[in-house]
């Protein structure tokens, strides 16, 4: 029986397989095998996933509304730098929440799905990258080597996390599980957030190096906050059962997740609006063409691990079917 808040048709972690299930939750889980309509209806019903989708899908709405409110000339500017950071905080919270929504399907499409959360992810990495060599990077770092070789590292690292966290899923569901994937998304967070850092930690206002400062800070204090709960399973794994529709870590961490994006997307349209033109340091070609290219090449790391896991699925399937059809010849 689950607890009286779910959705009838939820079932005990004991009722599903090992890999569908979550540290620390209890109840509330979806059956296993859903259809996608099935999986489309439970949005509107209480589950430990509801939440989940919820949560993203009102902060991808929010970052559209963003979006579409911004003049074209501030989009358009630079190469349509802003345009690709705000286009990735859009696409982000919407994989997430694909994500959440539909893991239920199947194994193999639960695997799929969170490894187009990985992709997505790692798009937002690389479009708020640009954004901060365009209007964070500091001033006597430009022409150096860090700025020649900041976006060729960040596209490099955003295509070994995708790569790590999409091998983590053929490994046994466990902390050192999430902390590898974590770790995974952490290299291409500090290459990439160096410009910020460096504007909160030296920031001075004799050399207007303050502007969004703030801001940025705000976001580091964000990201510290979400990863240790989500790293921790807190409130969950201390209080099993309790937490497995409201206010589980895995909730709290897509909310401040989003926040922190908001944060650092205000930030840089600060440095947008008050850092002029000939103290940015420009890309040679606009942030399009190779946010375009990471799609296409992570897609394709995408689905190479995706047939594998199908296949691997299959083949551990039908040697289970070996098994149980000699056992029933023997008896």
């Amino acid at each position: 029986m689950t607890v009286w808040w779910c959705w009838k048709e939820t079932l005990n972690a004991r009722d599903v397989p090992t890999d569908f299930r979550d540290i620390g939750i209890l109840h509330g889980y979806r059956k296993p095998g859903s259809s996608f309509r099935t999986c489309l209806q439970s949005m509107f019903k209480l589950h430990n996933e509801t939440f989940n989708v919820w949560t993203h899908l009102i902060f991808s709405s929010l970052f559209l509304y963003l979006l579409c409110t911004q003049p074209h000339e501030l989009l358009a500017a630079d190469g349509y730098t802003l345009f690709c950071l705000l286009i990735t905080c859009v696409l982000y919270p919407l994989g997430s929440a694909t994500a959440h929504l539909f893991n239920c399907m199947s194994p193999v499409a639960r695997h799929i799905c969170f490894m187009i959360d990985y992709l997505s992810i790692s798009l937002y990495a690389f479009g708020a990258c640009c954004s901060n060599k365009v209007y964070a990077l500091p001033d006597s770092w430009q022409g150096g080597l860090f700025a020649d070789l900041f976006l060729v590292c960040m596209f490099v690292c955003c295509m070994g996390c995708v790569y790590v966290s999409c091998s983590t899923r053929f490994m046994p569901v466990c902390r050192r599980t999430k902390i590898l994937r974590l770790s995974a998304f952490a290299l291409p967070y500090i290459i990439g957030m160096t410009p910020c850092m460096h504007r909160v930690i030296f920031c001075s206002e004799a050399d207007n190096t303050c502007v969004g400062a703030s801001y940025y800070a705000q976001h580091f204090f964000d990201t510290i906050f979400t990863v240790t709960f989500y790293g921790g399973h807190v409130p969950e794994v201390l209080f099993p059962g309790y937490f497995d529709i409201f206010f589980q870590s895995h909730s709290i961490f897509h909310v401040v997740v989003a926040i922190g994006s908001y944060h650092h997307s205000q930030g840089i349209m600060m440095n947008m609006t008050s850092r002029p033109v000939s103290n940015r340091s420009p890309m040679s070609i606009s942030p399009i063409y190779p946010l375009a290219l990471l799609t296409i090449l992570n897609s394709l790391i995408v689905i190479h691990f995706g047939r594998r896991m199908a296949k691997l699925k299959r083949t551990t399937s039908g040697l289970h079917l070996v098994m149980n059809n000699n056992e029933h010849k023997d008896k």
